[in-house]
């Protein structure tokens, strides 16, 4: 039987990294940084506790893995798009 914290906690990465991909793909075509995504995800998830570049930090690797991003100088691109 799964934990259910497990689970929500995998939920709940899912989504944030979803949001920061959709962001890469929408708003942030030509590069963006961490804080230029952490002020994003800052819009949709207030928080005065957690750490959002953190999480973006993750996502952008786990992203960068999957081959959805790519890091150049001091900025992340998304990549496979038609230019």
């Amino acid at each position: 039987m799964h934990n259910p914290v497990a689970v929500l906690t995998d939920k709940v990465a899912h989504t944030i990294k979803n949001m920061i991909c959709m962001a890469m793909r929408v708003s942030y075509r030509r590069g963006a940084t961490v804080e230029d995504l952490s002020g994003f995800l800052g819009e949709w998830i207030p928080s005065e506790h957690a750490s959002h570049r953190a999480v973006v930090e993750r996502a952008l690797q786990d992203l960068q893995s999957e081959g959805q991003v790519a890091y150049a100088g001091a900025r992340w691109y998304p990549t496979g798009l038609a230019r």
